[in-house]
């Protein structure tokens, strides 16, 4: 099961506190001191290091980084308690990054945008339902081969927050392997809890 993030309950802990889960169970805690975000991970039942692939840690960094980011609220809470809608939360911090817009205004991303966006909708409750690869030729956009995955069909049916973080880490772990593909623009869809879908 893939990990994820959310805001800890610790009310003797001055500041927000965030707990690293895997298989429903604390793994880890991130906390600010002096300013920097530090990650602790704890032992397992034996004692043992804790054993995770870098692309789980890396997407739950990223998350992490955006809850403690102003303005982002994190995973559990929804858009009324966190006081910012989540679509809208990515338009006004991600649109004007757009490397491109399309007829229908649909935006195509750098990758390193689309890296962040996936991580800014594991924050904010929402899942990346596909994501799809395109160059620009002579100032025109052309979808790029073998680049284009659709991610939430794959999930249907799992409760909410598995939904989510699987398809968020599917989502960030295609975008890793796209690093190769040289300069590409991205194109995604996301999807909020009662089965909305939005084009960014």
């Amino acid at each position: 099961m893939a990990m994820w993030a959310r805001e800890a309950e610790r009310p003797d802990w001055d500041g927000l506190v965030v707990d690293i889960i895997e298989d429903d169970a604390p793994v880890g805690m991130a906390y600010e001191e002096s300013g920097e975000v530090l990650v602790e991970f704890f032992p397992d039942a034996d004692g043992e290091p804790r054993v995770f692939s870098a692309t789980d840690i890396q997407v739950v960094l990223d998350t992490v980084g955006a809850m403690f980011a102003e303005g982002v609220p994190d995973a559990s809470a929804t858009p009324a308690e966190g006081g910012v809608d989540p679509i809208d939360y990515l338009a006004s911090e991600f649109d004007a990054l757009a490397a491109a817009r399309g007829a229908e205004d649909e935006g195509f991303y750098p990758l390193s945008v689309a890296r962040r966006i996936v991580a800014a909708c594991e924050a904010l409750d929402l899942a990346v339902a596909s994501v799809e690869g395109f160059t620009v030729v002579a100032g025109e956009l052309e979808k790029a081969r073998n680049l284009n995955v659709t991610i939430a069909e794959v999930h249907r049916g799992e409760p909410w927050g598995l939904f989510r973080s699987s398809c968020n880490t599917q989502a960030a772990a295609v975008l890793e392997r796209w690093i190769t593909e040289g300069t590409i623009v991205v194109a995604l869809e996301v999807e909020d809890a009662s089965g909305d879908v939005y084009v960014l």
